[in-house]
C-alpha cells in the first residue's frame, strides 16, 4: 500500500481513488490526485449510465482513475460525454475540489 500525494497517510483502495491531472488545464493543477473512494464510485455511476459500465470502478481506478475534467463532469451531473467534459470550466474544478475536501471519509470503506 502506497502513501497519498502528501505522504502522510496510507492510500487504502477502499478509502481513496486516484485522479489523473490533465497537463493542459492549469485549473486542474491544484486538484488532488486522490479522492474519497465513495465519491469516485458516485462519479463511476454517471460514467456507467452513459454506457461505459463494461469497465468496473475498481478497474478504472487500477488504470489511474478519472481525469479531472471527467470526474468533475460526472460529479456535477453533466455526464461522461464529450459535451459534458468540454463544459467544465475552472470554477467547476474549484467547486468539485471543495466538495472533495469536505467529503466525509471513512477509513476502510
Amino acid at each position: 500500500m502506497g502513501k497519498d500525494q502528501y505522504g502522510d497517510r496510507p492510500m487504502d483502495k477502499q478509502t481513496w481513488a486516484p485522479v489523473q491531472r490533465a497537463r493542459w488545464t492549469p485549473a486542474a493543477f491544484n486538484f488532488p490526485t486522490r479522492v474519497p473512494w465513495a465519491m469516485s464510485a458516485k462519479a463511476w455511476e454517471a460514467y456507467a449510465a452513459e454506457g461505459h459500465g463494461d469497465q468496473s470502478h475498481e478497474r478504472l481506478c487500477e488504470r489511474g482513475g478519472f481525469g479531472v475534467e471527467e470526474f468533475c463532469a460526472c460529479i456535477l451531473g453533466r455526464g461522461y460525454t464529450m459535451q459534458g467534459i468540454a463544459s467544465i470550466v475552472p470554477e467547476d474544478i474549484e467547486r468539485v475540489r471543495a466538495m472533495v475536501e469536505s467529503w466525509p471519509v471513512v477509513e476502510g470503506g
